[in-house]
């Protein structure tokens, strides 16, 4: 009998965008922003927490680029294919674009590990349940319900491709899409982003 067997895999607890919306004005400037990045891009905390200055291709108030290409290790294979971007249009935008400019070129977003993020959480009661995994989860689980409730059209072999950070679209159709009722669907990366 394998060891492991008897242990059963836990899966993160997918965070409600309301809690995390109640949770950001608490957050210092720089925890903010990796965790409207973290959302937006649909990320894993530990992807968004190791981004520098260096990973923004361009940021203006409506549209902030994002390069992806030296993070993380399956990434840097091919550093110029196109799905290492994301376009973040949309919601948060421009208090990313505000506060992009405390980063400097070598010093990561956050120093805070994914444990460290978890250990901060345990004294908020909304936020103890959730980790550095909830935000792509939690993401994704937006989005569905947003396709269900507006019926927008997008198939399911899709969802897959999006889950997994593999689409090969071009840089202009791989945005990531609010899902007001005014756009569509997310493409790209996660598209103009919940």
């Amino acid at each position: 009998r394998r060891q492991g067997a008897a242990i059963p895999t836990t899966q993160a607890e997918p965070m409600r965008k309301e809690h995390l919306q109640a949770w950001l004005p608490l957050a210092s400037p720089r925890l903010r922003l990796a965790a409207m990045l973290a959302w937006k891009t649909a990320s894993r905390w530990a992807e968004v927490a190791a981004l520098t200055r260096g990973n923004v291709m361009s940021r203006s108030p409506e549209e902030v680029i994002i390069d992806w290409s030296c993070l993380p290790k399956g990434r840097r294979a091919d550093p110029y294919k196109p799905s290492k971007f994301t376009v973040i249009e949309g919601e948060w935008t421009s208090d990313i674009n505000l506060l992009l400019p405390m980063l400097n070129d070598e010093q990561p977003l956050s120093e805070m590990s994914t444990t460290d993020l978890q250990r901060q959480w345990r004294s908020n009661p909304m936020m103890r349940r959730y980790s550095g995994h909830s935000f792509k989860r939690g993401a994704f689980r937006h989005l569905i319900n947003r396709i269900v409730r507006d019926s927008l059209p997008i198939q399911p072999h899709e969802l897959s491709v999006l889950l997994k950070h593999q689409l090969t679209y071009d840089l202009l159709s791989g945005r990531t899409y609010d899902t007001t009722p005014t756009t569509s669907i997310w493409r790209g990366c996660l598209g103009r982003s919940a």
